[in-house]
């Protein structure tokens, strides 16, 4: 605002806000807000294809009435997507708050193994291609944030042995979606599905992150665990921390959670032991595959372990001493125990195709 006043000239800055009923609520003043006419999203965030087609399905949502336009998927040379028809499709959406989903079939002929979509909505000769992401909490105003219509693509050489996975959730990750991605068929397991004989029925069992901090069942659950292993399952457990364990034994045999962690994602990663079955069946991995690696990898390893256990990795940060419990692999009975702090739960949603395929060794692990 700009005033003059006694022919002094004034300027101030204020919020433009709009007045609303809340039910509940009752009057509440929120930041007055432009934003655009329909707002696009890719409904994954990743996709992974082993060499055939991908469906990917773009999402749009009126943010007025009558929106009419043209829904695109943009994708690099070499990944060409194709719409029914052959053209890019015209949606009508009447009324705002409308929701029209369409599928395109991307398909990874050639180019780079890893790539970056997006999707977007043209109207005439506007083109917009931003989801919203709405932060609404009673302590700070709403607020609306604009981010691009995006997701990541890879085509990777990956092969999975073991075909039907049980999932036991811990605090939440992106694991199940990771493992049907690789093409597996995945069961999210609650408590009274933990019984020795029901877990028989799987290849392989997963154990989310920090599970062992927030499951108070898994201190009941731990012996028929161990028993599904030691009849021939494979029992994968990711990161847990030291501290509020619900039982201090979470392995076949002992081990000792730390506060080892290497930070740096580029953080070299030697090989202890190279001709082990998790490193090279049924994916050969190499150095490679710890390429492109997210925020870190890995955190909270294992300090002590029983020598039943075999240490495969070893990495650390700069100026650091040698990290080597991040992946340990134990035989027990007929089945295999496998903990491993890589941060995996970071890598899945960020598509690093390295550690789909070192995942898919883990669960195929078998005697």
């Amino acid at each position: 605002w700009s005033l003059i006043v006694n022919g002094t000239p004034l300027e101030f800055e204020s919020i433009v806000a709009n007045k609303e009923r809340e039910p509940d609520v009752g009057e509440v003043w929120r930041p007055f807000d432009i934003l655009p006419p329909v707002f696009v999203e890719i409904t994954e965030s990743f996709y992974l294809s082993k060499g055939e087609n991908i469906p990917v399905t773009v999402r749009v949502k009126a943010n007025r009435d009558n929106v009419k336009g043209n829904v695109v998927l943009r994708s690099p040379k070499g990944w060409p997507s194709t719409a029914a028809g052959g053209k890019s499709p015209t949606i009508e959406l009447t009324k705002k708050g409308d929701i029209v989903e369409y599928t395109f079939d991307l398909q990874p002929q050639g180019g780079p193994d890893f790539v970056k979509l997006s999707a977007g909505f043209e109207i005439d000769d506007q083109k917009y291609g931003s989801r919203l992401v709405t932060i609404n909490y009673e302590h700070i105003p709403r607020q609306y944030v604009m981010l691009p219509a995006e997701a990541h693509a890879a085509r990777v050489d990956l092969k999975v042995t073991s075909k039907n996975v049980g999932y036991y959730m811990g605090a939440g990750d992106d694991g199940p979606d990771a493992l049907r991605h690789m093409g597996c068929t995945v069961t999210l397991l609650d408590d009274k599905d933990m019984a020795a004989e029901n877990l028989r029925r799987f290849d392989a069992v997963v154990i989310g992150i920090r599970a062992y901090n927030t499951k108070d069942a898994l201190a009941q659950q731990q012996i028929q665990l161990m028993e599904y292993v030691q009849r021939g399952g494979t029992v994968v457990t990711q990161y847990n921390t030291s501290y509020n364990m619900v039982l201090e034994d979470l392995g076949t045999y002992p081990l000792k959670l730390g506060r080892d962690r290497v930070t740096d994602e580029k953080a070299e990663i030697r090989f202890l032991k190279a001709d082990h079955p998790a490193l090279n069946t049924p994916n050969k991995i190499t150095a490679k595959d710890f390429e492109n690696w997210v925020q870190e990898r890995g955190l909270y390893f294992p300090a002590e372990w029983d020598t039943h256990y075999t240490a495969l990795l070893s990495s650390n940060d700069p100026d650091e001493s040698p990290a080597d419990g991040s992946l340990l692999v134990a035989p027990y009975g007929n089945g295999y125990f496998v903990y491993t702090g890589l941060s995996f739960f970071r890598q899945f949603p960020a598509g690093v195709p390295g550690a789909y395929r070192l995942f898919a060794n883990l669960i195929s692990l078998k005697m």
